[in-house]
């Protein structure tokens, strides 16, 4: 699994790799820069090295206990370029990463600790007070690394708390100092080592985790790569799928592989449009329900009364739009292409080439109106279960552009079999 971030950092090793928007103010509300901070391949490859030398010097020395059957690492926080760096980490040496989320619910998280053996969790400041709260039903943990800074009185506050607890409370930047001092070279994993385990809330009872080897999500990743669309050198993608589950994730070791970036959103659903229009992704992974706003916003326009102007041009325009990608599977008009679906590709920040959409069936009338709206835009649908690393099957690019309703044909690396029909 390493492999394929170090196929990125060879490709791209002083490109920009991760990239977020710095808080700019927060009182009275708050506000961001408008422009994303990017950091590269080679700065990401000696933090990732930074912390997973340090976690490999806490197990060793015993600051860390190994689990029965690994060395476990938790992450409990929003995508961020943090989680990144932490979960490249784990791959480089050979720990294995547990990502926790708040839709889980407190019993659920106290749950997945102990049930993975869960040592050390890295989070954002707002779980830590939650964490040391619970430290008695999750006798295992025994340190937390904040990813964000702690001001002088919260850091007193927590680890005075923590220490109570017996836990050693941290920051990031410790840990990192910490790896520098006690550089170690990566170690390497075997093709059938866990490489993580990705819960769900299941349908009964506890939470059920989906063990994924190293194999399994390098097997995904290129066989993903492998179809698709045609990007620009170094893609940009926009991360907002939760990186606690497995879609996003993946999209994310595809992305590495290449030599892309990969630009987190702030954290807001309010604010995912000025995020995305702020990094003008190549590659906008999303789910139905996000697409379904961008259709929605849309149809006011062509559901507007009247004759005349921008609405009466809007509903011309989808309508001949629509009834050519039908008839003949074309999605490009000469005139409404430049004089109205110029501004609807502009919601996604003008230069999308590929749309995937996935975790649950799309309205065809959204996926046709998608087709017809992003020009050059590579719109696709697929299948696929956490226990696939996301991806079965999927749609490609030389399908039938009239069909709508269909997960598409199985990806390179997967089998199937059909037990009952």
């Amino acid at each position: 699994l390493p492999e394929l971030f170090e196929s990125g950092l060879a490709q791209a090793k002083d490109l920009p790799f991760l990239g977020h928007r710095a808080v700019l103010t927060t009182e009275p509300a708050v506000t961001f820069a408008p422009e994303y901070t990017w950091q590269t391949y080679a700065e990401v490859d000696k933090r990732r090295r930074a912390v997973g030398s340090a976690l490999e010097s806490y197990f060793k020395s015993g600051k860390l206990e190994k689990g029965t059957d690994f060395e476990a690492v938790g992450i409990w926080a929003l995508n961020r370029p943090e989680w990144q760096i932490t979960d490249l980490a784990c791959q480089a040496y050979s720990k294995v990463c547990v990502a926790l989320y708040d839709t889980l619910g407190p019993n659920a998280v106290e749950y997945v600790i102990n049930h993975s053996e869960i040592p050390v969790i890295f989070c954002s400041s707002n779980h830590i007070q939650a964490l040391i709260d619970n430290a008695a039903a999750c006798p295992v943990l025994k340190m937390i690394v904040s990813f964000d800074p702690l001001g002088v009185d919260a850091k007193k506050k927590y680890v005075d708390a923590g220490k109570e607890k017996g836990i050693d409370v941290k920051e990031l930047k410790e840990v990192e100092e910490d790896g520098e001092k006690n550089a170690s070279e990566p170690i390497k994993a075997t093709l059938d080592q866990v490489a993580l385990i990705c819960y769900s809330s299941g349908t009964t009872g506890t939470p059920k985790g989906a063990v994924l080897t190293h194999k399994n999500l390098a097997t995904a990743a290129m066989g993903h790569i492998h179809g698709l669309p045609s990007m620009p050198d170094h893609p940009i993608m926009f991360s907002y799928l939760p990186l606690a589950h497995i879609y996003g994730r993946c999209f994310e070791l595809c992305i590495a592989a290449i030599g892309g970036r990969i630009g987190y959103y702030t954290g807001n659903p309010l604010n995912l449009l000025s995020d995305v229009q702020a990094l003008k992704p190549h590659l906008f992974p999303a789910v139905p329900r996000v697409l379904n706003r961008i259709y929605m916003g849309a149809m006011v326009n062509a559901r507007a009364p009247g004759i005349k102007g921008q609405c009466f041009l809007f509903r011309r325009a989808v309508a001949t739009k629509l009834a050519n990608l039908h008839a003949t599977g074309s999605t490009r008009h000469g005139l409404w292409d430049k004089v109205v679906f110029k501004k609807v590709q502009a919601v996604l920040g003008g230069q999308v080439t590929c749309i995937s959409s996935g975790s649950a069936p799309i309205n065809a009338a959204v996926m046709d109106f998608l087709k017809i709206s992003f020009v050059g835009c590579e719109v696709l649908e697929g299948y696929g279960l956490t226990e696939t690393c996301a991806f079965g099957t999927r749609t490609w690019s030389d399908d039938d552009a009239t069909a709508t309703g269909t997960i598409g044909g199985a990806a390179v690396f997967e089998e199937f079999k059909l037990v009952d029909v």
